[in-house]
């Protein structure tokens, strides 16, 4: 089975692509019906439960150590390349790699920073856009970056603009109310999930059935 939104193959019967998150409406129409009412309308309460408040603490541990893997990483890097390498000096790899090194400390510090900031809102999708941007490489190859952006209005009638996965630009409509939760890496929870199929998995944002009290790819609670 073919996406028709990115081209991608997906498996037969899917109802979202993996791979751009498009809803297929051949999977929708072959007699699969929505779990209605499966879910009253409303938000969850597992965000404070033991099982949530786990994985999160797991997910930030995990963070830490990429973080910090990124940092070290072209100070290590480059004084291999100096030790080896007759083209730049020792001293002169090193503080390329001391440099490259406080450059990405200092990024991730300022996003760990905004993450701490961020406070959660209830609001209303008011409006979603997708840009796509081309530009060819030195090498002539043509590479292209996808935008997908969400307008909500909460509730004081303050606008935001967010930026999301193409899962989840595609699974919110304009029109539905739901919170913005920063602490998760999908930050969205629609408010009225009654009537669909499927839910995305706010950990790791992959789509599945409304039915599951655990995601089937990443194995941590679903948000319901």
């Amino acid at each position: 089975m073919i996406c028709p939104n990115c081209g991608m193959s997906v498996k037969d019967g899917s109802r979202f692509c993996e791979e751009c998150g498009a809803r297929l409406e051949q999977a929708v129409s072959d007699g699969y019906e929505p779990a209605a009412a499966y879910l009253a309308p409303g938000y969850s309460r597992r965000i404070e439960s033991e099982a949530v408040l786990a994985a999160l603490k797991k997910q930030k541990r995990a963070t830490r150590i990429v973080g910090l893997i990124v940092i070290i990483l072209p100070l290590i890097g480059f004084g291999i390349y100096g030790t080896v390498s007759d083209a730049m000096e020792l001293w002169q790899a090193m503080f390329a790699g001391v440099v490259i090194s406080v450059i990405m400390a200092v990024s991730t510090l300022v996003v760990s920073l905004k993450a701490k900031l961020a406070k959660p809102f209830e609001g209303t999708l008011t409006g979603k856009k997708h840009t796509r941007h081309v530009r060819r490489s030195n090498d002539g190859i043509r590479q292209s970056r996808h935008d997908y952006i969400l307008y909500i209005t909460d509730v004081d009638g303050k606008r935001h603009k967010k930026k999301t996965t193409p899962t989840m630009y595609n699974y919110l409509n304009e029109g539905d109310r739901l919170r913005y939760l920063p602490q998760f890496p999908l930050y969205f929870e629609k408010y009225d999930k009654s009537r669909d199929a499927e839910i995305p998995c706010l950990f790791c944002g992959r789509m599945n059935p409304v039915e599951n009290d655990s995601c089937s790819f990443c194995h941590n609670p679903m948000i319901k």
